[in-house]
């Protein structure tokens, strides 16, 4: 009875053990398709988010205006030297300019339809409507110019430019010219030539714009040279720098006493 009760416990374990192996293949079988399903579904595709744009009805009219700088004036039009450097300064108007962006572009032109360039006063930035002013440009030849502004606007506020027609104006005068006269320092007389040994001499000059009435004052400087020849050649024998005053020219020093010979003196 032992030895049949032994073998019926050895028959059974396979039986058990075929039941679990059963099982453990059908859940497999269950489960699989529905993990290779769920691997395969397509994932939703994201919905792009709508980008707002400004209604051009909400766009406000901007203008624009303008004033020039430079050689101590200012105003829509001045005249200044060759050589001066003169800035420009915007303000915008408009119904919402009190936040406006954007920038806004100096350019200086030689006509007065505005396309012939010859500056740039360069590109700002402008902050809550406030527009700084240009950099300045400094023109080298004579003539008639004109400035324009251009702004680029912003989401609320649309582009403006200033009016070519109106535009600001800056005359730059021709170069200035200088015209001198020798005198007798023991005589105050202007030298005529027949002064004897011992005298001593002194320059004036004048210095004047071709531009004629109402250009400003010249200002700046004025060197005299004196030559021991009568043609100004070489290396002169003194110099004397003196700076003009309200236009006008202080007179150079007196030489020394002057032997026979010739002299002669430069102003530049």
């Amino acid at each position: 009875m032992v030895h049949s009760s032994k073998r019926d416990r050895h028959l059974d374990t396979p039986r058990t053990f075929a039941k679990v192996l059963s099982f453990a293949l059908l859940g497999a079988a269950l489960i699989a398709p529905s993990l290779s399903s769920l691997s395969a579904r397509p994932a939703a595709a994201a919905t792009p988010a709508a980008v707002p744009h400004p209604d051009p009805a909400d766009v406000s009219p901007t203008s624009i205006t303008t004033s020039l700088s430079g050689g101590g004036q200012s105003g829509t039009s001045i005249s200044v030297p060759t050589g001066t450097a003169v800035t420009d300064s915007a303000s915008l108007s408009g119904a919402s300019v009190g936040t406006a962006g954007g920038t806004v572009t100096y350019n200086v032109y030689a006509d007065d339809a505005c396309t012939i360039s010859v500056g740039s006063g360069g590109t700002v930035t402008v902050t809550d409507g406030t527009v700084p002013a240009s950099d300045g440009v400094s023109l080298a030849s004579a003539g008639t110019y004109y400035w324009q502004a251009s702004y680029s606007g912003d989401a609320l506020d649309g582009p403006s430019a200033s009016d070519c027609s109106e535009v600001e104006t800056v005359t730059v005068p021709p170069g200035t010219s200088t015209a001198t006269t020798v005198y007798d320092a023991g005589e105050d007389t202007p030298w005529v030539g027949t002064e004897v040994t011992g005298a001593s001499a002194f320059d004036t000059a004048t210095v004047g714009t071709e531009a004629g009435g109402g250009a400003p004052a010249p200002t700046g400087t004025v060197t005299y040279s004196f030559f021991t020849n009568g043609t100004c050649d070489g290396t002169p024998s003194t110099t004397d720098t003196v700076t003009l005053a309200d236009g006008a020219v202080p007179n150079s020093s007196a030489t020394t006493a002057l032997a026979a010979g010739s002299y002669s003196f430069a102003s530049t």
